[in-house]
């Protein structure tokens, strides 16, 4: 699982880098953490009912409640909570990230910095007669940002924030559809001496029950779940168009398995991974 995580979380967050963070594809604000997400190529803006869904469909949080905390090393972690009031959920969480040996040419090699947080707040708008729909808030805060490349001085950071919309919708008992806006504001921060962006997309996510006693083919005894999503938006001067697909088994009520996996294009490049994973559940 580490060694997933670690893959994973590389593909996600980095393709070839030259130049500056936004241009080179990373998102400063990436908060995309946790095993279950990840084993799954990171589709899961239409997860109707994960705790994950903090990291990232904030709309998610609105039928969500719990502790959350995924580790790779001491240095990649992230932590979050979701709570129930009566005017809805909120959820505060931290993203810390620290990649060494990001490949950017045939002889240089980069290291990659990044630590957040975010307080997010959610409602189901159910109590004004839309059933199963709910929309969010996620507003994101660097607390620092440090890239390291050979020869050049460091880059670094510890302000800048924007937030993230989302809507959830669950129009059947056996799909949910979420979008979720990010980096609304593209507000810009400083990153050294240079000004940047906070990248902006769009992300669109599907989950669909195709096996199970809520599914499109009834079977009370096992569990097949499959979600897709697809992002676009820019990367500095490039656009990106970003795939992200994954199936989950329930071979019982307490073990399942997961496969998944994206595909990352970010102007004339392309960068594809898979993932696989396990799980189990706890009653207590």
């Amino acid at each position: 699982m580490k060694k997933l995580i670690l893959a994973l979380s590389f593909f996600l967050i980095s393709t070839c880098a030259y130049a500056l963070v936004t241009d080179i594809g990373i998102d400063p604000l990436d908060q995309s953490s946790g095993a279950r997400p990840l084993s799954l190529g990171g589709a899961y803006a239409g997860m109707s009912n994960d705790i994950n869904s903090l990291f990232y469909n904030p709309a998610g949080l609105a039928n969500s409640r719990g502790i959350i905390l995924s580790a790779r090393d001491i240095k990649n972690y992230s932590f979050g909570v979701a709570y129930e009031t009566g005017i809805g959920n909120f959820g505060i969480g931290a993203v810390f990230k620290d990649f060494n040996g990001i490949d950017i040419s045939d002889t240089t090699q980069a290291k990659y910095e990044q630590d957040l947080t975010m307080v997010s707040y959610a409602v189901g708008l159910d109590r004004i007669g839309f059933d199963k729909l709910s929309v969010g808030l996620a507003v994101k805060s660097l607390v620092s940002l440090r890239t390291t490349i050979p020869g050049e001085a460091d880059r670094t950071t510890n302000s800048g924030s924007d937030y993230d919309l989302g809507i959830l919708w669950q129009p059947i008992n056996y799909a949910s559809v979420g979008m979720v806006l990010k980096n609304c504001s593209g507000t810009e921060f400083k990153l050294g001496a240079s000004d940047e962006a906070f990248p902006r997309a769009t992300r669109l996510g599907v989950a669909v029950d195709i096996l199970g006693k809520n599914s499109i083919y009834y079977d009370d005894t096992v569990g097949l779940k499959g979600l897709f999503d697809i992002e676009s938006g820019n990367a500095g001067d490039n656009q990106k168009s970003n795939s992200y697909y994954g199936f989950e088994y329930s071979f019982n009520s307490w073990l399942v398995a997961r496969v998944g996996g994206n595909s990352i294009l970010l102007g004339d490049s392309n960068v594809s991974g898979s993932s696989f994973g396990m799980g189990v559940k706890f009653e207590d």
